[in-house]
């Protein structure tokens, strides 16, 4: 016969025991899921960002100088990136503007607006012209016009929205401007111009040029429709300058 008391406490102490090893697994548990939590913000971090790798492999594409910027294409292969791996910005692909395959390469431009600096320059003229069919941001166009600005002088005159063309005006006009003034500079038939000869200045039109002389009119007293000799002045290119 065992005293009911000893029974009391041989419960009392598997109670206690079962206790303890509960609370002891829970600790294990706990420490464990710390650990393995640690262990993947570790490796998260270790990681290499989307940006970064995909910088990496634009850098590496445009090397080529068979494609120097990146086109649509480009754009939906990188957003593809995120699901496949292995996706390459040169793979073949379709970008229809009504497809989703655009609407994915547009979701990535607005989410990675760093790359608008190495897009084709024609793309990002129809995109701004097209009001990106509705589907690009206010800071994918306001980057877009701040590239398109620092590549003007690549776009011809008249892609450039209104804004670029005043910027380029004025570099137009000097153009004009220094072409008018050559072109004044320049001495032909009808020009105006004086040479001195035995220390005296003489003046007239030029009215024929030959290979070394300028043929002038027109002698005192004549007239450019008179005929005979004596009408014209027969003087050395050398010596003429404008009048």
């Amino acid at each position: 016969m065992v005293p009911l008391s000893q029974l009391t406490l041989i419960e009392k102490s598997v109670d206690e025991g079962t206790d303890k090893d509960e609370e002891e697994d829970d600790e294990e548990g706990t420490d464990k899921g710390t650990d393995k939590g640690t262990d993947k913000k570790e490796e998260e971090e270790n990681e290499p960002s989307n940006k970064e790798d995909d910088l990496k492999k634009v850098k590496e594409y445009i090397q080529d100088p068979e494609h120097p910027y990146i086109t649509l294409v480009g754009l939906f292969n990188l957003a593809k990136r995120s699901e496949d791996k292995g996706a390459k910005i040169g793979d073949l692909a379709i970008v229809d503007i009504e497809g989703p395959n655009f609407k994915k390469a547009m979701s990535y431009l607005n989410q990675n607006t760093w790359i608008i600096e190495y897009m084709d320059t024609k793309i990002l003229i129809e995109l701004q012209n097209k009001d990106y069919y509705g589907l690009g941001s206010s800071e994918v166009d306001r980057i877009i016009k701040l590239e398109l600005k620092k590549r003007k002088d690549e776009i011809p005159y008249y892609e450039l929205t209104p804004q670029l063309q005043s910027d380029s005006t004025p570099s137009v006009e000097a153009n004009i401007s220094e072409a008018n003034v050559s072109e004044a500079n320049t001495i032909g038939i009808g020009s105006n111009v004086k040479w001195t000869r035995n220390g005296k200045e003489f003046t007239g039109i030029i009215d024929k040029i030959t290979s070394k002389t300028y043929k002038i009119c027109c002698k005192p007293g004549k007239q450019s429709n008179d005929t005979g000799p004596g009408v014209f002045y027969m003087v050395p290119k050398d010596d003429i300058q404008l009048n």
